[in-house]
C-alpha cells in the first residue's frame, strides 16, 4: 500500500507494509512471526511457506532490528498485538515483551532449535528443530 503523508515534500510517498497474502495483519487468520534464529538466508523460504498456507508475515523486535522486516511488522509491547487462529512462530525465543503480542492467539505453533525456549510454554504445539528441516514446500 502507498500512502501519501501530509507534512512532506510534495509528492513524498511512503510504503508501508510487507504483506504475502491481500488481508492486513491485524486482521489475518495466519499469522507466521519470525524471530532472531531466521536469518537473511531462511527468510526466502519463510516466504514462501507463507504464500502456501496464505499467511502473513510478522516479526520479533530482533528480526526487525535484523533488517528482514519494517517496523510495522513487529508484534509484541513495542509493536502490535495480534489475534489470529493460527499464529506460527519461528526461531523466537518467547520473551515477555513479545509473548504479550501474541497471547490472543487462538492456535500457537512453535518451531524452534533450542529445546530450552521460554516460547514452549506459551505454545499450544512445539516443535523442536531447525526451521529449514522442519518446514518444506511445494
Amino acid at each position: 500500500m502507498t500512502v501519501i503523508i501530509v507534512g512532506l515534500a510534495m509528492g513524498t510517498t511512503v510504503t508501508i507494509g510487507h504483506s504475502v497474502g491481500a488481508k492486513c495483519m491485524e486482521q489475518a487468520e495466519k499469522i507466521i512471526v519470525i524471530g532472531n534464529g531466521v536469518d537473511k538466508n531462511g527468510y526466502p523460504l519463510i516466504e514462501q511457506f507463507a504464500k502456501q498456507i496464505n499467511a502473513e508475515i510478522a516479526g520479533t523486535r530482533r528480526a526487525v532490528e535484523n533488517g528482514l522486516l519494517p517496523v510495522e511488522r513487529m508484534i509484541g509491547i513495542s509493536g502490535k498485538s495480534i489475534s489470529p487462529k493460527l499464529c506460527i512462530v519461528i526461531g523466537a525465543s518467547g520473551l515477555a515483551a513479545f509473548v504479550k503480542g501474541i497471547e490472543k492467539s487462538e492456535c500457537i505453533v512453535s518451531i524452534n532449535s533450542d529445546k530450552d525456549a521460554l516460547i514452549f510454554k506459551y505454545a499450544d504445539y512445539g516443535i523442536i528443530g531447525h526451521y529449514q528441516e522442519v518446514i518444506t514446500v511445494t
